[in-house]
């Protein structure tokens, strides 16, 4: 656990090219959601959009599920961000 937001690696891993994941270890017992972890990310980190479009990429790529289903989920995914965004192509950081 980084003392602050200012000393966490998050940023200096990501900005590396490491694989890195906005997540929560327990929703009930942290007392935080995935929301407010992409809020805090982008407050604290300075993560604009195209950044936390990666790192959502990044997160499900890393997910443990068979390559067909993980295909799929990404493809949803996209599919969500384009309706987001309102355009016809996803923008991939």
């Amino acid at each position: 656990m980084a003392a602050s937001y200012l000393e966490h690696p998050f940023r200096r891993y990501f900005d590396a090219g490491l694989v890195v994941t906005l997540n929560t270890d327990n929703r009930l017992v942290s007392g935080t959601t995935l929301t407010e972890e992409y809020w805090l990310a982008h407050q604290h980190l300075g993560l604009g959009w195209e950044e936390l479009k990666e790192v959502t990429f990044l997160g499900f790529q890393a997910a443990f599920l068979p390559y067909e289903a993980k295909v799929n989920l990404l493809e949803e995914v996209e599919e969500e961000i384009r309706r987001l965004e309102g355009t016809k192509e996803t923008r991939r950081a």
